[in-house]
């Protein structure tokens, strides 16, 4: 069991740290993001409007909690209290069509049977009445025990906690040290020499604490990037490796149409698919 006091709470910080380097990494090198959302991409790191961290793109808004909470169970009263009532207070004003709101954590889930009956239930609902009595009763227990102090009719409450509740996303037994793995293989590709990538990772994490120790964070691509080569690190590399296939692609292409005379609208076979785990060796 994590002790309580300053080591629980140290745990818990790595934890978000971790998380929040996993969060850099993913915008800035996975390429999930379209080229001009990244562009145009934020992280929020502590933000002072609930959650723990955030991401806003043109068409993206996500908020995500972290707790930690090692071989131990989140009961649905923790849940409601402790993640559901932070994660309430960044929901935006205008409701976002495509927002989520994950909640991500070490520990298991507990008896949520409940729980998961009203995500469901209410994920397929376009009003409060389309609720069954048992799944109301329980949404109207989590608009109470989530309500703030910001003064607000019951009608708006009711509306935040439904949306809410409609883009809610719940991740157990998420283990800090293989989302460090994970890291990892992403930073691979840009160290300087193999081997380095625990270094760099570690590098990274202390970074983002000097910088998490203003308190609220915005890093947009200009300043990942610059956060990226203080560490020694570039990440115009692996945006190259991402292109690589595309640039070999179109010269492959030209050499067959102009050399072969190659006409690819007469070409009856499908694109082929190479396995994302095969290896390639370039």
């Amino acid at each position: 069991m994590t002790q309580a006091g300053g080591p629980a709470a140290i745990n818990g910080f790595l934890y978000q740290i971790i998380h929040h380097l996993g969060w850099i990494t993913k915008v800035t090198l996975s390429g999930t993001l379209k080229e001009q959302d990244i562009e145009n991409a934020r992280l929020v790191l502590e933000p002072c409007c609930g959650g723990d961290a955030r991401i806003e793109t043109p068409d993206n808004y996500l908020v995500e909690q972290y707790k930690t909470r090692r071989n131990r169970t989140w009961p649905l009263s923790d849940i409601t209290k402790d993640v559901m009532r932070d994660l309430r207070k960044a929901v935006p004003s205008p409701l976002q069509e495509h927002a989520i709101y994950r909640f991500v954590t070490d520990g298991r889930a507990g008896r949520l049977n409940k729980l998961y009956d009203l995500l469901k239930d209410i994920k397929s609902a376009t009003e409060l009445s389309d609720l069954d009595s048992v799944n109301l009763e329980l949404f109207n227990q989590i608009v109470k025990e989530t309500r703030s102090n910001i003064s607000q009719s019951d009608a708006e409450e009711r509306a935040i906690v439904f949306h809410l509740l409609s883009h809610f996303e719940m991740e157990f037994c998420v283990d800090s040290n293989q989302i460090a793995v994970r890291i990892e293989s992403f930073l691979r590709p840009l160290c300087p020499n193999l081997g380095d990538e625990r270094k760099i990772r570690e590098h990274l994490i202390g970074i983002l604490v000097e910088e998490l120790s203003k308190g609220e964070t915005h890093l947009d691509a200009i300043r990942i990037n610059a956060m990226f080569h203080h560490a020694n690190i570039s990440a115009d590399r692996l945006k190259n490796l991402v292109m690589l296939p595309k640039k070999m692609g179109d010269l492959i292409r030209n050499r067959l149409c102009q050399l072969f005379k190659y006409q690819p609208d007469q070409d009856v076979r499908g694109i082929p698919e190479w396995p994302e785990k095969k290896s390639v060796l370039l």
